[in-house]
């Protein structure tokens, strides 16, 4: 799988935009530009999955926020009218836990070894007796769903809304990968607002000019 990589511009900026870390009180307001990397580094595939590719800032020094997962993100392409959106996390459509195995429907870019928050389920049970809210680790992941083990014995298969899955901290890096902490997804889009299909990024996107703002919120210490 690919990752999205933030580049954070020195301040002074150079065209096309501006640059640096805008520093508030409560806030701040990073620019930078952004670019598509392979799944491994130096490789030459660039593979997308649906949900979205993980998220990449960097360097991570200058932000000083209290998380590393931004507020909100805009991102413009200056070439070819791709479009990008920033997720914090996997949208959960279904859950079902059978022999103490929890089974979420989501499409996500998950691994084993990663550990997810579940959120926005309402009426299932809490962290103490089971997973709502808490943090499980992923066992098995695929495309479209993923397995973790909770301590609740049996859920009925239950369709769910506005629930989310978000990585909180990913298993060791394989294959070079750096290790970086969860910083949300990149979903992208073709000019006319379809989501890219999985598999290869086609070079519109891997060669577009794209450039970025984001907030995150600040830190106090």
């Amino acid at each position: 799988m690919a990752n999205f990589l933030f580049t954070i511009r020195d301040w002074p900026s150079v065209p096309p935009g501006p640059g640096g870390v805008d520093n508030g009180q409560t806030r701040q307001i990073i620019y930078g530009s952004a670019a598509v990397k392979p799944d491994t580094p130096g490789g030459a595939t660039s593979t997308y999955v649906l949900g979205g590719i993980r998220a990449v800032w960097f360097p991570l020094e200058p932000i000083k926020a209290t998380h590393f997962v931004p507020a909100w993100v805009d991102m413009a392409s200056l070439l070819n009218g791709q479009k990008y959106q920033w997720t914090q996390g996997a949208v959960v459509t279904n859950v079902a836990v059978a022999a103490n195995v929890l089974t979420v429907t989501a499409a996500n870019n998950f691994a084993a070894g990663d550990r997810v928050r579940l959120t926005g389920i309402p009426g299932l049970p809490q962290p103490s007796t089971g997973f709502n809210n808490g943090i499980v680790t992923v066992v098995t992941a695929t495309a479209t769903n993923f397995t973790a083990r909770v301590a609740v014995p049996t859920l009925a298969s239950t369709a769910v809304t506005n629930a989310l899955a978000t990585a909180v901290a990913f298993a060791p890096p394989t294959g070079g990968q750096p290790a970086v902490p969860p910083m949300g997804n990149i979903k992208i889009f073709t000019a006319a607002g379809a989501e890219l299909a999985a598999g290869a990024i086609p070079t519109t996107v891997t060669g577009d000019n794209i450039q970025f703002r984001a907030e995150f919120i600040r830190s106090f210490n």
